[in-house]
């Protein structure tokens, strides 16, 4: 006989004591049988949140949908294709986890308890970040001088390129843009544009191009004196300096040097946190 399934749907600070709530009433439910299992949804907290309702009585596991639901009127067609990470709690819940993501027309897959928080962390900054960048951005088209009521609609086709790309090509291959053509110039003309009208996107840039970096190398289309120079220019110096890492003598290739230091923050004289 099929297990009667529980979803805690609700907010990170509730899962316990909503956990806790279900497990006082899981004696009290009207024909159910003893095989009750319940889930969170949530992404980043641990399955032993639900241990209220294990001790009940209860199977438990983690079912979190790798997808954005902005709204519960279209919320459930976003089930479609999206990956769902179930993970087991002590009784098991993998095999219902299955079952039950494929029912939605998503993919299961198994994520380890340990692991639960970097991939939540990795989540963020798949989608959440992304919402940031374009507010971002938006805010910068707004000031070069495009109409607050058609700015999102102009670059919005630029975003959906991009991302059809990281489709098509992954990660590496989709990158374009100046610093993917080595393009010092451009960088530089940007940075001074950003201190002079947009001074508090400055650090934002500089951050994200270095991260950029990493990309560009494994590209391997512009040249190694080319991408150093970028990293300098990114870091507001003149080469290298306190931003590097301490590296071993097998690991103190400029290339190596370049892939350990460019998701530093750049050298901007202020004691970083």
């Amino acid at each position: 006989m099929r297990p009667t399934v529980l979803f805690l749907a609700v907010p990170d600070s509730l899962v316990i004591t909503v956990a806790d709530q279900v497990a006082s009433a899981l004696g009290t439910l009207p024909n159910v049988n003893a095989q009750i299992a319940v889930a969170h949804t949530s992404g980043a907290t641990p399955v032993s949140a639900l241990d209220s309702c294990l001790h009940a009585g209860a199977t438990t596991f983690g079912f979190h949908p790798l997808q954005t639901f902005a709204g519960y009127e279209t919320g459930f067609t976003r089930f479609k294709d999206a990956t769902i990470a179930v993970t087991p709690g002590p009784r098991g819940g993998w095999e219902l986890g299955c079952e039950l993501a494929l029912a939605l027309g998503a993919q299961p897959v198994r994520l380890a308890a340990e692991a639960r928080t970097l991939y939540h962390a990795a989540a963020c900054v798949a989608s959440n970040y992304l919402v940031t960048l374009e507010y971002i951005a938006e805010k910068m088209f707004l000031r070069a001088g495009l109409p607050a009521k058609s700015a999102l609609a102009a670059f919005l086709p630029l975003v959906r390129g991009a991302v059809d790309n990281l489709a098509a090509h992954g990660t590496i291959a989709a990158l374009t843009g100046p610093l993917s053509r080595g393009d010092t110039r451009t960088i530089e003309q940007h940075l001074t544009a950003l201190s002079e009208q947009m001074p508090e996107i400055d650090h934002l840039y500089r951050v994200l191009g270095l991260a950029t970096l990493e990309i560009v190398q494994q590209m391997d289309r512009v040249p190694r004196h080319t991408l150093e120079t970028l990293e300098a220019v990114l870091r507001n110096a003149g080469g290298p300096q306190d931003g590097y890492e301490t590296t071993s003598p097998a690991d103190s290739s400029p290339s190596s040097r370049l892939i350990k230091s460019s998701l530093h923050p750049p050298d901007t004289g202020e004691p970083h946190e």
